[in-house]
């Protein structure tokens, strides 16, 4: 099987590439690998994909960061929408299967929880609404032209090999530098009742491998763990295995543009793609943590 892997560098194209190696012909499409992979480039795309010739086409490649969406939104839209259609011109019209990865921010503020696939979707983020786009492409191709599709919507996936700039990384980050320095509080920029569903990488890349190797099922599937994890809870939780459990927690401010509540139900993937995630929650955290540590002294 030849599966193309757009976004191939990014942190869930690694693990997914890492896994599916052993078992599959995997071609990476990623501009970090060459200036003549560029999403944003109709010809690009066009050029890699005809002469790979795959059976299916993963598609990871977008901008993730929310706050780079927020500062730039033309920036986000070139990369998440127009670079989703350009993957599309080809690979409807060659009748190759895409597998989409989108993003829980479609929904905007819950009307409901835990969201359900069919919640609608109010998109009140520049990140948010490119995603949506995008799907509104997908779904849009699959009815002109007979493309096969699934989307997963992915919510707040964490792990190791995850850049800086992510919540968990983040506190984690922060929490080793706390025991380095001494202080004995540990400082949050967001509101403690903020509440996100987190899903362990592995988890992740189980989900997208299931995908990959059963029929497209032409629908959309959460990509979660259920579960609402509050920051605070978050936060002493990553205290705890980093043997800080004594440090105070404070809250400096909100933090603006990013949903209060919000939590999935997997449901839909239980059944359509026999997918469950199998780690919870302290022990990612565990394994996450243990990875920043060696790689800190690695690099140290």
């Amino acid at each position: 099987m030849r599966i193309v892997v757009t976004g191939s560098r990014g942190f869930v194209g690694k693990h997914l590439v890492n896994r599916l190696k052993s078992k599959a012909d995997i071609l990476e499409f990623d501009i970090q690998l060459s200036p003549e992979m560029d999403i944003t480039s109709k010809e690009c795309v066009s050029k890699f994909l005809s002469e790979t010739e795959p059976d299916i086409v993963v598609h990871l490649a977008a901008n993730a960061n929310t706050v780079k969406a927020k500062e730039d939104p033309y920036f986000d839209f070139k990369i998440n929408a127009k670079g989703t259609l350009n993957a599309l011109e080809y690979v409807a019209k060659k009748n190759i299967p895409l597998i989409f990865a989108s993003s829980a921010y479609v929904y905007g503020e819950p009307t409901y929880l835990p969201i359900t696939e069919e919640h609608p979707k109010n998109p009140n983020h520049p990140y948010g609404i490119s995603k949506l786009v995008a799907e509104k492409y997908v779904e849009a191709y699959c009815k002109l032209f007979g493309l096969n599709y699934i989307i997963l919507r992915f919510f707040n996936i964490y792990g190791p090999h995850q850049n800086l700039g992510y919540v968990i990384p983040d506190f984690i980050h922060k929490a080793i530098k706390l025991k380095k320095s001494g202080n004995k509080k540990f400082i949050i920029n967001s509101n403690p009742n903020v509440v996100r569903d987190f899903v362990y990488i592995d988890d992740v890349i189980d989900a997208l491998e299931s995908a990959i190797f059963n029929n497209p099922l032409n629908t959309a599937l959460n990509i979660c763990s259920g579960i609402p994890t509050r920051i605070e809870e978050l936060a002493r939780s990553i205290l705890e295995i980093m043997k800080l459990d004594h440090i105070e927690i404070a809250f400096s401010q909100d933090t603006q543009g990013k949903l209060s509540i919000l939590y999935g139900s997997p449901e839909k993937a239980y059944k359509l793609l026999n997918w469950k995630p199998k780690t919870n929650l302290y022990d990612g955290l565990r394994k996450t943590a243990e990875f920043m540590l060696r790689d800190i002294r690695t690099t140290s």
